[in-house]
């Protein structure tokens, strides 16, 4: 395959410009932030400096001076939170780190020396503490006079009365030979402890915000920047090009209220490739604090050169619908797409009352009826409900794609298993929903199987949780069990107040004509994974079920599975990284089928959403997706001769250039033309956001 450039293909499409001010970081944490922590604001006291590496911004095009004027803190990606906490008088300064080497105390040695230690007085406990590696700390010891007049080693550890180096000196100082403590240029590789040390040349005014609120968090990917700073007297004019690091100074003298123990923790870099630090303490005044690679994600803006209008993340979800598969399996898998189900049913039917092979799924019309939800709440964490049928007025087993249901087992994790286990698994994977290979998990309904816990809005309502009835009003044959899962919360809350995320979910399962039907109330964005559907699961003796991949039950109904169960796959696409500037990726297609004469990946702007049939030119219950719209469409070729897999060569890099590309909507499908019947089989579509990473 030939490979071909994503700039050309754009460039065709689109253009623009605008004046470019905001960027975020540390390192490529638009999108997801690899760390969380309670240690940046607080729910004590507190101060800290969150220090950025400048290389940072040049990276984003700061050429040149730029006036820092507002900065802004993300909340933990995926996490929910009603926020409210209000801190009073916030210290906010602004300033770079210190670019020259300075002495900052000349000592003499007392007592009795060694080759790694040096009794001296007057020192400030903690003043030359910084990094736990030579490489990262940025304070030596320098002998000026005696045997070891010149030499120079790395201030390890210090007391108020001694100096400990990090390797001997070549010989013991004496009692009265004199040392100079040298600090190195500051940087976020060796940022000190002592406060006062990280201070440059230039520096900020001191701003006191008399409030800083803290916003509610949605729950998305990424999430909302719940601390706002729209800094006035602070506004810092900084230049990535000649001054040091960027240093954001916080401190607070009291605890946020109201309910400082239910604050969300903060997004943060994870590593030191983050390239940010941070140092903080559990008190304004304090002299020195405790560093840390994780260092607080912003968003910066500013007027001038480099960053972009609108700083935003790259994405990419699957939409559509692949085939081809053999299997009864119909779900939708949200990985970190928002849960878009709310205030909706689906209707699954059946093909045969008695040994269904396959369901049918189309809109529903009914709301939850929280009237059902009646009997014993089961509040517990991964929890199980075991419901017999029979004894709560089934005449017969529940039959389903596989096999039949004498009880029902419900989870707290918005699932139902159709058979028994003792599995209660929180974190929804393909691999478990298929079967969990020799785990054998059964089949099961899934409303949306996610980590919840009941317990979380029981403080506001005491009839929050999971429950399992029957209604036998109907006579003989036409009794109902209902799963409500009523204001349930998720265990990625904070536990201390209630109310952060409430979901109401329902699943419906009808005995006379065997259908199912999910009903969904008010629901989170649940962006930390929800799997929506039904799944034969295991196949017996470690055999999974055939996966048909994931498809937008909001959009893509009504559809009917493919079974029965066969060892033919879905044709799926998948990628190995979203599309963001300077990046490239590749596309894979796997599960080929075997007659495919030739194949293409096909690249567009524009879609149909929904996809929609084309007989004559794709195979039964394909889709086609992308417009193919002459003036942006690029088709791109793929000689198959019977492989099951193929994958694209690098495809990209996206272009730095976001007047141009931000917040671009970018398309590809894969289809491949059966040899025999002329007809085409065609993928899942990625659907790609341009952005940053």
């Amino acid at each position: 395959m030939k490979k071909f450039s994503l700039a050309a293909l754009c460039l065709a499409a689109f253009a623009g410009n605008a004046v470019a001010q905001q960027v975020v970081m540390p390192l490529n944490t638009a999108f997801f932030a690899p760390g969380i922590s309670g240690l940046t604001w607080r729910t004590t006291a507190f101060k800290f400096q969150m220090m950025y590496a400048n290389s940072l911004m040049t990276s984003q095009g700061m050429t040149g001076p730029v006036l820092i004027n507002r900065v802004r803190f993300r909340a933990e990606d995926g996490e929910a939170n009603l926020g409210g906490q209000v801190y009073s008088n916030v210290s906010v300064r602004l300033y770079d780190t210190p670019t020259t080497t300075v002495t900052v105390q000349s000592i003499t040695a007392t007592g009795v020396p060694t080759v790694t230690s040096v009794p001296t007085t007057g020192i400030v406990n903690l003043a030359f503490a910084s990094g736990t590696t030579d490489a990262t700390r940025s304070f030596t010891l320098v002998g000026t006079s005696g045997a070891n007049l010149g030499v120079s080693r790395f201030i390890s550890t210090n007391s108020s009365t001694s100096i400990t180096v990090s390797a001997g000196f070549p010989v013991a100082p004496l009692a009265g030979d004199t040392f100079d403590v040298i600090r190195a240029p500051i940087t976020f590789v060796n940022t000190a402890q002592t406060f006062a040390a990280n201070v440059g040349a230039n520096t900020g005014t001191t701003e006191v915000f008399p409030i800083v609120q803290v916003a509610p968090a949605s729950g998305s990917f990424p999430n909302d920047y719940v601390i706002d700073l729209p800094l006035t007297t602070s506004a810092f004019l900084y230049d990535p090009t000649t001054m040091g690091n960027l240093v954001i100074e916080v401190s607070v003298a009291a605890a946020p209220a109201p309910n400082p123990t239910a604050l969300i923790v903060f997004g943060t870099s994870a590593a030191a490739t983050g390239l940010a630090r941070r140092n903080s303490a559990t008190t304004p005044t304090a002299v020195a604090g405790g560093l840390s690679d994780f260092g607080s994600v912003i968003k910066l803006d500013f007027v001038g050169p480099g960053g972009q209008t609108s700083f935003d993340p790259a994405k990419v979800v699957s939409i559509g619908a692949a085939c081809n598969a053999q299997s009864s399996n119909i779900q939708q898998y949200f990985g970190n797409e928002v849960f878009d189900l709310a205030n909706s049913s689906l209707m699954w039917t059946p093909d045969s009352l008695a040994a269904p092979v396959n369901y049918s799924v189309a809109a529903g019309a009914t709301a939850v009826d929280l009237s059902k939800a009646t009997g014993l709440a089961n509040t517990g964490d991964d929890a199980l409900t075991t419901h017999n049928l029979a004894a709560n007025g089934w005449l017969a087993p529940f039959a389903y794609p596989g096999g039949s249901a004498v009880d029902f087992l419900g989870c707290t994790n918005g699932f139902v298993w159709l058979a028994t286990t003792t599995s209660a698994t929180a974190n929804p994977s393909v691999a478990n929903w298929l079967g969990g290979a020799a785990s054998n998990f059964p089949a099961r309904f899934a409303a949306c199987w996610h980590d919840f816990l009941g317990t979380r809005n029981l403080a506001t309502n005491p009839l929050a949780g999971m429950y399992i009835a029957t209604d036998t009003t109907g006579g003989p044959g036409n009794a109902v069990t209902y799963v409500t899962w009523r204001e349930t919360g998720e265990f990625n809350t904070v536990s201390a107040t209630p109310g952060h995320s409430i979901n109401t979910l329902q699943l419906a399962f009808f005995e006379l004509t065997g259908q199912v039907e999910m009903r969904f109330g008010a629901m989170n964005p649940l962006t930390t994974g929800c799997t929506t559907g039904f799944t034969r699961g295991t196949l017996g003796l470690g055999v999974n079920s055939t996966d048909s991949g994931s498809r937008n039950l909001s959009s893509e109904l009504p559809t009917a599975a493919t079974g029965p169960n066969g060892p033919r796959g879905a044709l799926l696409l998948g990628t190995s990284s979203r599309l963001s500037y300077n990046q490239s990726t590749t596309f894979t297609a796997v599960n080929i089928p075997a007659t495919a004469a030739f194949g293409a990946y096909i690249y567009d702007f524009a879609v149909f959403e929904p996809g929609i049939q084309v007989p004559g030119l794709l195979n039964p219950g394909c889709l086609l997706t992308l417009q193919l719209s002459p003036q942006h469409a690029i088709i791109q070729f793929d000689l198959l001769g019977g492989p099951a897999t193929t994958t694209t060569p690098a495809f990209g890099p996206v272009p730095n250039a976001p007047f141009i590309f931000n917040n671009v909507p970018f398309y590809v499908q894969y289809a491949c033309i059966d040899g025999g019947t002329s007809l085409w089989y065609s993928s899942n579509t990625l659907k790609f956001t341009l952005g940053n990473n």
